[in-house]
């Protein structure tokens, strides 16, 4: 019961991350093979390309876009969707439907598509993908500009919360399915433990899906990144 609670807690922490989000290229120019795609003519006349929301299959998510896979732990339970929005005690839980996720991004929200935790283990850890609208679709994926972009928008969000507080924001440099990635690593307090979080952002043209790790145990969040595998 209490790492289900902490858990908890973490997931209300990673949508105060997807919230300071809200405002169809694929990694390193791979194919987009059998994607999910939810409305073809909405995606060609707005612009913005339609969502991947990944799919589990044989105990592993999936997702074709990112070109990653998240082998389930033993003890790692799958969680559902979540549509973030500005008041997160109304955010709605979600069902995953492609056509909703779609009209809800475009619409400017941020969309939790994936979400996973840790119902044995004592770090009491939890796994989120989310979705929106990119806010630099023109800046160096692998630069440090969505990080920087971010860092203010984090500190503001959470400075008007009143359940937890952001003790610390900082960049680092980690890996990630064998390849090298700028990410945002936050020390989280008022919560019992405080715990720690890092932000991993992947932008695919118009579209960002931010991978964010949490864990009440300090220094093991590059350990919950090392979970996931490249997508052969």
């Amino acid at each position: 019961m209490k790492n289900r609670m902490i858990a908890l807690l973490l997931l209300c922490a990673l949508a105060l991350t997807a919230c300071a989000s809200s405002s169809n290229l694929t990694k390193s120019g791979k194919e987009e093979r059998d994607m999910h795609r939810s409305n073809d003519k909405a995606a060609d006349e707005s612009g913005i390309p339609d969502v991947d929301i990944g799919v589990v299959d044989g105990g592993v998510y999936k997702n074709v876009t990112l070109g990653i896979a998240f082998p389930f732990p033993d003890g790692w339970e799958e969680g559902g969707g979540i549509v973030v929005t500005d008041e997160l005690i109304g955010a709605a839980s979600l069902d995953l439907d492609r056509a909703e996720v779609y009209d809800e991004v475009s619409a400017g929200e941020d969309v939790v598509i994936f979400s996973a935790h840790d119902t044995a283990g004592l770090t009491s850890a939890v796994i989120s993908i989310s979705v929106s609208l990119n806010p630099l679709p023109d800046a160096d994926p692998d630069g440090d500009a969505l990080v920087n972009h971010f860092i203010p928008l984090l500190n503001q969000e959470y400075a008007r919360r009143d359940a937890f507080s952001l003790l610390a924001s900082e960049p680092f440099d980690a890996d990630f399915c064998g390849e090298d990635h700028v990410v945002l690593n936050l020390t989280i307090g008022n919560a019992e433990p405080e715990f720690y979080t890092t932000n991993l952002y992947l932008p695919c043209g118009d579209l960002l899906y931010t991978l964010t790790v949490s864990t009440s145990r300090e220094d093991t969040t590059a350990d919950l990144l090392g979970l996931f595998e490249p997508l052969d």
